[in-house]
């Protein structure tokens, strides 16, 4: 976790089976927690038991900014190609949410006053 002036980025895939009730708090200024999500090695890794279970969406909707990753693609058999697939395909998300979340990815990427 890197706390900068403006956002928090957390990498560590445990935050997400956070209560659903600290959704709301972590998505506000001035904590604004950004998160860095690679859903298929959190299913490897049993960080949550499925794709269907992830939090991703959860997280998502309630306003916390999230991007999809690809954590290690030879270890884990996944590509970022993968993982953003896998946003529309098993985990259900619309189209818009999807562009969303891949636009944050890039917003987060060359956002000056965030560093990982």
């Amino acid at each position: 976790m890197v706390l900068t002036p403006n956002t928090w980025k957390i990498v560590l895939g445990k935050f997400m089976n956070c209560s659903s009730w600290l959704y709301p708090w972590v998505a506000v200024e001035p904590l604004m927690v950004m998160l860095y999500v690679c859903p298929t090695s959190n299913v490897c890794l049993g960080v949550v038991p499925s794709l269907a279970a992830h939090p991703l969406r959860r997280l998502h909707e309630a306003g916390v900014p999230v991007t999809v990753n690809s954590d290690c693609p030879p270890m884990f058999g996944s590509t970022l190609s993968d993982e953003i697939a896998l946003l529309g395909g098993a985990m259900g998300l619309e189209a818009p949410a999807v562009d969303e979340i891949v636009t944050n990815g890039l917003r987060y990427a060359f956002d000056a006053t965030v560093t990982a």
